[in-house]
């Protein structure tokens, strides 16, 4: 069910939201955790749908997707306007750097480029935007992720010849290697990436993931996260979850019914984002989960709201939670 919230009611109505509406399963009292931050939005900084500091009220601090993705080599002074707004809205940036021509690509179709000259100019210019970005904003937090989900474009043979490039010359930058996050998924991938690159055991030090639970089997989605770390040589200890959610179809279903994690309906979606999260603060309570955003503030199915301020039921679930864990 979706409610239309001015801006005036919005405490009131996230207070009465966390008190009654959702129940957890952990304790009463706020459990401890690592300091600082760590629950995010993809589109946090989308204030168009409604007050831009709507989910910040509420600890989701961290923003991620839409004017945070850079191509390679792009300068503040052309793509820096989105990545302003955000920081000062008083959210973490987590910067995502692209290869030349991967807006075109479709996932599950071969798209990462192979040849030596397209892998030197990525690394250079990740390096050239990384910089500036990280000298302009050092004291923002800001994350950096180097290509999006690149299990879907790819092999890990040939992201690993990315980062075999990328990574020394990161090293030798004004960016801190533990900055720089690095794609990971299951079924063998960061095995498969050490065994094309047997210097990444040592050279990744930051790791994300994107743990969709699309048929919601025991040990999918966040429960995947301790049997992928397990297989990480270094970085282990430095993991950020920068998507992961349930599609409502009855909100969008053409976008839900082939998405990556569909639910039948807004409160079904809620209650299936709402245990992964519960499994999350253990992780974060363990301190290798650093940061976890849920995908998306404004996105169709996805959406924890809707224009003008409505929220949806994972909207109003994630209020709660980020009360109580944020």
């Amino acid at each position: 069910m979706l409610r239309p919230r001015s801006i005036g009611c919005r405490l009131a109505a996230a207070t009465a939201v966390a008190l009654a509406a959702w129940v957890f399963s952990a304790p009463s009292a706020r459990a401890a955790a690592p300091e600082g931050p760590w629950l995010g939005l993809n589109g946090n900084s989308s204030g168009f749908v409604g007050p831009l500091d709507e989910f910040v009220e509420h600890g989701f601090l961290y923003d991620r997707s839409g004017p945070l993705v850079f191509e390679a080599g792009a300068t503040l002074a052309k793509s820096g306007a989105g990545l302003e707004k955000s920081i000062k809205a008083g959210m973490v940036p987590v910067v995502l750097i692209q290869f030349a021509g991967a807006e075109t690509c479709t996932f599950n179709k071969q798209c990462l480029p192979t040849d030596q000259k397209a892998l030197s100019e990525y690394a250079r210019g990740f390096v050239s935007t990384a910089e500036e970005i990280a000298d302009k904003y050092p004291a923002a937090g800001i994350k950096f992720e180097a290509i999006n989900e690149p299990w879907g474009y790819g092999t890990a043979a040939q992201y690993a010849a990315f980062l075999a490039l990328l990574l020394p010359a990161v090293r030798s930058s004004t960016v801190p290697p533990s900055d720089v996050y690095v794609g990971a998924t299951g079924l063998g991938w960061v095995s498969a990436l050490y065994q094309a690159q047997p210097q990444l055991r040592d050279e990744i030090q930051a790791w994300y993931l994107h743990p969709y639970g699309k048929d919601r089997k025991p040990g999918e989605g966040i429960s995947e996260l301790p049997a992928i770390r397990a297989e990480m040589a270094a970085g282990s200890d430095n993991l950020i979850v920068s998507e992961i959610g349930y599609c409502a179809v009855s909100i969008r279903s053409e976008q839900c019914l082939t998405s990556s994690a569909p639910a039948s309906d807004e409160k079904d979606a809620a209650q299936a984002l709402q245990g992964e999260l519960q499994t999350a603060v253990g992780y974060h309570q363990a301190g290798w989960l650093k940061a976890l955003l849920v995908y998306s503030r404004s996105d169709g199915g996805w959406a924890a709201e809707l224009p003008h301020g409505m929220l949806t039921e994972t909207g109003r679930m994630l209020e709660a939670f980020g009360d109580r864990y944020g």
